[in-house]
């Protein structure tokens, strides 16, 4: 009866390309998750005139609909109250 050789290298259950995919997505999934983790947004400096606001939508565009805007008649970017239904050149859908 043959005789069975012993392997010196050990048995895994999870393969090394399977541990590397995963861990990249690991890193992934982790970047995507502090790109949501913001603090309070703050008002903006920029003067209404500069950045061409209108109280008035352009088209569909909207302040109440835009990244920068903070609810109750603030933004990030324009100094002042806006309105939701106001408008300026710094839109930024979500």
């Amino acid at each position: 009866m043959p005789e069975q050789k012993s392997s010196s290298v050990p048995w895994y259950p999870v393969s090394r390309r399977r541990f590397l995919a995963a861990g990249a997505g690991a890193v992934v999934a982790g970047g995507v998750v502090s790109g949501c983790a913001h603090g309070p947004k703050m008002p903006g400096t920029t003067p209404k005139e500069q950045a061409q606001y209108q109280d008035h939508p352009n088209g569909l565009s909207r302040c109440g609909l835009c990244k920068h805007y903070i609810p109750n008649n603030g933004c990030e970017v324009v100094a002042g109250p806006v309105s939701p239904d106001g408008w300026c050149r710094f839109y930024a859908l979500f």
